[in-house]
């Protein structure tokens, strides 16, 4: 990552000697974080029809465990430069589908006049 010199206690401005890999570190990521929308709203009809069938809270353990094996497939994939990544990034959207539908379930289990507070916790925790 990043390493950051500051030039001495006097001075306190900060000489980012690694800013250019950085920058196209960070636009290279977020290349690949937006082409992953695709497949979110890909998995996020059929997250919807498992919450309707099973329950929401299947479908947040299939979602979750969905996470896991993305991180742990991924990593494996990237390491031993295998195929295997596309199916780790599938997996990966259909977790994102499901994390989406947090905010309908904090919505339907929040008193009405205490929702536009609920919704707006559960959303700002998304951001950060």
């Amino acid at each position: 990552m990043s390493q950051l010199v500051v030039q001495g206690a006097a001075d306190a401005t900060p000489a980012f000697r690694f800013e250019r890999s950085n920058v196209a570190r960070l636009a290279v990521a977020q290349v690949m974080a937006d082409a992953n929308s695709t497949i979110i709203y890909a998995c996020a009809l059929p997250a919807g029809v498992i919450a309707q069938r099973y329950g929401r809270r299947a479908t947040f353990m299939i979602g979750t465990g969905c996470g896991v094996l993305s991180g742990l497939i991924g990593s494996w994939a990237v390491l031993s430069a295998s195929f295997l990544f596309c199916g780790a990034t599938f997996l990966g959207g259909v977790h994102a589908a499901v994390v989406l539908s947090f905010r309908f379930a904090a919505d339907d289990c929040a008193e009405t006049e205490r929702r536009p507070r609920v919704l707006s916790a559960v959303m700002a925790a998304r951001r950060r």
